[in-house]
């Protein structure tokens, strides 16, 4: 039992809240590709596993629609919210954040990249090659969200479409957020950071 108190601990109990707090963003996903298969399913009647596999492709095809436009997010969201990634390890850098900061100037403010992005398109002062790149993702994205209403109709195929539509939503943000996600921890960890990728390294080779 002393063990026991000694482990859990409040410090302990916060730590791990705060674990579960950054990778709640990332979670999504496993709770939306499901329901937009068996949407698929259902809008068959009894349901065939070709409807099935047609719906979860274009699941698929949603999150890598929006994994995707990342590149796209991250010009627009971190050219508002950051100077650059030049100053990653330095220590009173766009990166030195304790949790609270790294949740509320960074991890929340990505959430509005859609709109950073669009006001820039719009304004027209979008790089070029942002500009072209979103206008081809944003015609291949509308397979994924348009085609399940297309292909099935009935309140099934309208579900699927919005679902994709957040999924499509939530694999730009997962992305960005990985990559912030990223920075933030390699700023705390500093040179650690070397000696963990180091670590993973070997332990994917074996």
């Amino acid at each position: 039992m002393g063990g026991q108190a000694v482990v859990f601990t409040p410090a302990v109990g916060l730590a791990i809240l705060r674990v579960l707090t950054l990778l709640l963003p990332l979670l999504p996903a496993a709770l939306l590709r499901r329901p937009a298969a068996a949407a698929g399913q259902g809008t068959a009647g009894q349901g065939t596993a070709g409807r099935a596999r047609t719906a979860r492709r274009l699941a698929g095809a949603a999150v890598l629609c929006g994994v995707l436009f990342a590149p796209a997010l991250l010009e627009a969201a971190l050219a508002r919210m950051v100077p650059g990634f030049d100053a990653v390890f330095a220590p009173d850098g766009p990166w030195h954040l304790g949790f609270g900061g790294f949740v509320l100037g960074r991890a929340l403010p990505l959430l509005g990249a859609p709109l950073d992005l669009l006001r820039q398109l719009a304004a027209g002062t979008a790089p070029p090659d942002i500009a072209r790149l979103s206008l081809l993702l944003a015609v291949a994205a509308l397979i994924p969200v348009l085609a399940p209403p297309l292909l099935w109709g009935g309140r099934g195929g309208v579900g699927a479409g919005l679902r994709n539509l957040l999924l499509l939503l939530w694999g730009g943000y997962a992305t960005i957020y990985t990559v912030a996600l990223a920075l933030w921890l390699a700023n705390l960890l500093n040179f650690w950071c070397f000696l963990v990728l180091f670590a993973l390294t070997l332990l994917l080779r074996d």
